[in-house]
């Protein structure tokens, strides 16, 4: 088992806030969930960015192209997949990707 904290969590249904995540060995998310401290949970890896739950490698082109903040259009395009994806270089503000907009696997 692993587990990931990030400020922010993006899935279908909308942006979650200090999210702690756990991945089974395979690397699928097997539970998510809220944490006042994420990045002070023992044995957790702190990724500053925006994970993303249920993002499809098709999409990433496409997403690294946008400048438009990513909770507008990205909830309706994740699945129902276990995946788990890292966003980093964004505008935190609006959440927008910019040319440094970086995205990698996390499994």
């Amino acid at each position: 088992m692993r587990r990931i904290a990030s400020n922010r969590l993006l899935t279908r249904e909308g942006l979650v806030l200090h999210p702690l995540v756990t991945l089974d060995e395979q690397g699928e998310v097997v539970e998510v969930r809220c944490s006042e401290a994420p990045d002070r949970e023992p044995f957790t890896e702190f990724y500053a960015g925006v994970l993303v739950l249920g993002l499809e490698e098709e999409l990433i082109p496409g997403l690294q192209k946008s400048r438009e903040p990513l909770t507008k259009w990205l909830p309706t395009l994740l699945t129902d997949r276990q995946t788990l994806y890292l966003i980093t270089g964004l505008d935190y503000p609006t959440l927008t990707p910019t040319p440094n907009t970086r995205i990698q696997p996390l499994r």
